[in-house]
């Protein structure tokens, strides 16, 4: 049984090795530290994309969420021993420490409460949970059944009418419906576990797009512990904006992509940038357009 508190640490520490793998496939021009600092947001999109194709083909979250997880992790352990990349783990440890600093000072009623943290509980967070259940439980398009509906059996089946027919954004619905197939938890229970992994991704992704050379490392650090002790980006987590902290971190990694100079050694490595843009745009359209 994981621990609530730790939840965060694994989804960053999991899904950040799934993101170095795709940076030093696809990214080899970025600095090592950027590539550390943008990984969590990276791999945390990887699933979501992948989870977003696999539901709208009919399955529910709940039959391939394992598979999903394996398939990635094979991926991030055989790419990085493959390309061997030459993490600076010394330069991490500051910013690793700020993360340790933010998750304490923003998600320390994990200790407290366990997975019966549910924060605020304001009627975003609800509709999050509903339909991420609806995920969980069902193919993207398919239709609610009319009993359901009429005699109010499942309430999660009125999402069919935001998703699959409003065309919603329906990212941060599919992260938690995956966390909550692997942890076997209720999606309520982890969803202030995973708000919490999306606030570290948030400071990550917002340092490594300061990070332009090592001259910027000193304005980086200061930038990432503003923001853990930032009452408003705290207010952010603590109230359940999760498609607006993990549209945030996706925005910030697109911005390193997109400002800077496109002179590739070759076409091949063109495409490779391109790849890594057009991922990090087309999934804020799932998160957060």
């Amino acid at each position: 049984m994981i621990p609530a508190f730790l939840l965060p640490i694994l989804l960053f520490l999991g899904l950040g090795s799934v993101g170095c793998a795709l940076l030093a496939l696809l990214h080899s021009r970025t600095n090592l530290l950027r590539t550390l600092l943008l990984s969590p947001v990276l791999g945390c999109l990887a699933v979501v994309i992948s989870a977003f194709m696999v539901n709208r083909a009919g399955l529910p979250v709940r039959n391939f969420a394992w598979y999903l997880a394996g398939l990635w992790g094979l991926f991030a352990i055989v790419t990085l021993w493959w390309r061997k990349p030459k993490l600076p783990m010394r330069r991490f440890l500051p910013f690793a420490g700020i993360f340790i600093l933010a998750l304490v000072l923003t998600g320390r009623p994990l200790l407290d409460f366990g997975y019966h943290w549910l924060s605020y509980s304001n009627d975003d967070m609800a509709n999050y949970v509903l339909a991420a259940d609806r995920f969980l439980n069902n193919g993207f398009f398919d239709p609610p059944a009319a009993d359901d509906l009429l005699f109010h059996a499942d309430i999660t089946q009125y999402f069919w009418f935001m998703h699959a027919a409003g065309g919603a954004r329906p990212g941060s619905e599919l992260l938690l419906a995956w966390t909550a197939a692997l942890t076997g938890r209720k999606t309520a229970a982890i969803f202030m576990p995973v708000m919490l992994f999306l606030h570290l991704c948030l400071i990550s992704s917002s340092c490594a797009m300061l990070l332009g050379n090592r001259r910027n490392r000193a304005a980086s650090l200061l930038f990432g512990l503003l923001l853990a002790f930032s009452p408003i980006v705290t207010l952010g987590t603590l109230y359940q904006l999760i498609a607006q902290v993990f549209g945030l971190a996706l925005f910030c990694a697109l911005v390193v992509f997109l400002f800077r100079r496109f002179t590739a050694a070759s076409r091949w490595s063109l495409w490779r940038d391109a790849a890594l843009a057009g991922a990090a745009a087309g999934g804020l359209w799932i998160v957060y357009p």
